[in-house]
């Protein structure tokens, strides 16, 4: 896992429930004292470790923190990759070229990182269906990152997932449609 998502989990553990409960997820994952520099690669099984030690500290399912923790991280994906992000885009526009323009950059500037795969492909001017392709299967993030686009460019979503890999498939597939009648002003 690329070290940039440690950060950012570390950043949403303390915004969301403070560095008390930030310390005790550490320790009881076992990571006291671990350091993780943005631009490295790190061992998924680590990240897992916090996400599941804060599922069991908060009483929360793994995916719904992971749901949040996508949502959360987005505005600050998109500054972090805004040179390869066109001004003009908005939700569906970016998560049609967040493969070519930003995982892309991620693989051949930290080859070790391995980003999910994206296939996304617009279905109208208002849907967008994305295959994604990781031996994560960490869909939860992907709809929570999707849901976190949405809000940075003042837009909502609805978010179906008929194919899931925890179900069975070979791949995800998350629908996004544009819910018109909730436009943020």
């Amino acid at each position: 896992m690329h070290g940039i998502i440690h950060l950012e989990l570390k950043k949403f553990v303390l915004a969301t429930h403070g560095s008390d409960v930030w310390n005790s997820l550490v320790e009881s994952a076992g990571l006291v004292g671990k350091r993780y520099p943005a631009k490295r690669a790190y061992e998924d099984s680590e990240l897992l470790a916090l996400v599941s030690s804060a599922s069991e500290a908060l009483c929360t399912p793994v995916d719904d923190i992971l749901e949040s923790f996508g949502e959360f991280i987005a505005p600050d994906l998109i500054s972090l990759y805004s040179a390869h992000v066109n001004p003009s885009w908005k939700t569906l526009d970016f998560l049609e070229n967040a493969e070519g323009a930003i995982h892309h950059v991620v693989r051949a500037n930290e080859p070790e990182s391995t980003p999910p795969r994206l296939i996304a492909r617009r279905q109208s001017s208002t849907s967008i269906v994305i295959e994604y392709r990781s031996d994560r299967k960490m869909c939860a993030l992907a709809r929570g990152i999707v849901r976190g686009v949405a809000e940075k460019y003042g837009e909502s979503v609805d978010i179906t997932e008929p194919r899931c890999m925890h179900k069975g498939s070979e791949h995800c597939e998350i629908v996004v449609s544009l819910n018109l009648s909730l436009i943020h002003i």
